[in-house]
């Protein structure tokens, strides 16, 4: 049964509001996204894994809402683990332990203050592993009713992007221009510009096909200066790719909802 939000920003609710949407009827799911401030190449703002991650936290939340869920958007953690960029500025990262612990008590406090489940919505691949700590860090506290969950969204429609797109997922790139186009990022056409990765990928060891298992995960310091920023070809990109990108997180997000509520996942 449909029911129809009174906010979709946690901010825009008052505590009294809160309390009696979620504290006395269906549990509520917290969506909280995360991004960075990084460069994106020539063409796409610092903010556009924040911008990402945000505007389909709200896009979600928006049809969970028309679906009977009851779904918060938290705001936004902008900031991320970014020091893979640092050589272009613009770029701001947080330190890995700074980020792991700021991460650990905000999940808690959302916890503790009334929601029963968080989804961490990312959109910066530089995150991943430390929200996998900062979670477990915290499942660790907590009432084992209450359920945290990470959501990269390349991976949570990587067999979308595999299928949609004939070039791999990395960055700046193809597929992340045309989920900007479709999300009315500010994306500079005229400056569109790639150029070649010093990481070597290769289908042998660490493919970027999305629905691929890595068999070797590889390190090392890329803080270098790179002249555009941009990879995987985004003068590819197109509008109505990035549409079928997010109906398809969409639908794919509310039956992930429906399997939290039923207990499934």
């Amino acid at each position: 049964m449909s029911v129809s939000p009174p906010k979709i920003y946690l901010r825009d609710l008052t505590w009294r509001e809160f309390n009696d949407l979620c504290l006395n009827t269906t549990p509520c799911i917290a969506i909280q996204p995360t991004g960075s401030i990084e460069q994106h190449g020539l063409h796409l703002p610092l903010g556009t894994d924040a911008y990402i991650a945000e505007k389909l936290a709200y896009i979600s939340a928006l049809e969970a809402w028309r679906k009977g869920f009851r779904v918060l958007v938290s705001d936004s953690l902008s900031f991320g683990v970014s020091e893979m960029w640092l050589g272009n500025p613009g770029t701001v990262s947080i330190r890995f332990d700074s980020y792991i612990s700021f991460v650990s008590d905000l999940v808690l406090s959302l916890i503790e203050t009334g929601f029963k489940y968080v989804v961490v919505l990312n959109g910066h691949a530089g995150n991943s592993d430390i929200l996998k700590v900062a979670l477990r860090r915290v499942s660790g506290s907590i009432d084992p009713s209450r359920r945290l969950y990470l959501v990269n969204w390349w991976e949570f429609i990587g067999d979308v992007i595999d299928r949609v797109f004939s070039s791999g997922f990395y960055h700046a790139d193809e597929v992340e221009t045309s989920i900007a186009y479709a999300l009315g990022l500010d994306v500079r056409k005229d400056l569109v510009r790639s150029e070649e990765s010093r990481r070597k990928y290769s289908d042998k060891w660490h493919p970027l096909k999305q629905t691929v298992r890595p068999k070797v995960y590889f390190y090392s310091n890329e803080a270098h200066r790179y002249t555009v920023g941009a990879f995987g070809d985004p003068g590819r990109g197109d509008v109505d790719k990035g549409r079928i990108l997010i109906e398809s997180f969409k639908a794919r997000f509310m039956d992930f909802l429906d399997d939290i509520l039923n207990n499934k996942i």
